[in-house]
C-alpha cells in the first residue's frame, strides 16, 4: 500500500530538485543541451496519446474526488486549464524545438561575433587575443 505525502511536501521537494537539477544543466555544453531540448520534443510527440490518456484519468479522478455540486463548479475554471488536448501536445513539443534551434542560432551568432571580433583586434596590430567562450 503506497505512504500517502501531503501534496505540499511533495511540491516543495519537485521543486527543490529542479532547482538541483537545473544548476547542474546550466554547466552541460550548448551541444548537450540542445540535444537534450530535441530530444523531449520528440518524446513529447511520440508519447502525445499516452500523455492525453493520463491526463484524462487525473481530469477524471478530480471531478470525482469532489463531494458537492458547487465544489465540482467552481472546479471547472482550474479543471480547464489542467487538461490537455493533442494541440497541446504539439505545441509543448513544437516550442521545445523552438528553444533548441534558439540555442543553435545564438551560439552560432556568438561565435560568429566572437570571431569576428578576434579578426578586427588582429587587424588594428593589437598583440592581446581572447580565446574563451561567450
Amino acid at each position: 500500500m503506497p505512504i500517502e505525502v501531503p501534496s505540499k511536501l511533495y511540491i516543495d521537494k519537485l521543486l527543490k530538485d529542479c532547482r538541483t537539477s537545473s544548476l547542474r544543466v546550466a554547466r552541460l555544453a550548448s551541444l548537450v543541451k540542445t540535444t537534450a531540448l530535441q530530444a523531449m520534443a520528440d518524446r513529447v510527440a511520440a508519447e502525445a496519446v499516452a500523455v492525453l490518456t493520463a491526463n484524462t484519468k487525473d481530469v477524471d479522478a478530480i471531478g470525482k474526488a469532489l463531494d458537492s455540486a458547487d465544489a465540482r463548479n467552481r472546479m471547472k475554471a482550474t479543471v480547464a486549464r489542467v487538461r490537455l488536448t493533442g494541440d497541446h501536445i504539439k505545441e509543448i513539443a513544437d516550442r521545445l524545438r523552438l528553444i533548441a534551434d534558439l540555442r543553435i542560432l545564438l551560439d552560432g551568432d556568438c561565435s560568429a561575433r566572437a570571431t569576428g571580433w578576434a579578426a578586427s583586434i588582429q587587424s588594428e596590430g593589437s598583440h592581446w587575443s581572447h580565446r574563451g567562450n561567450f
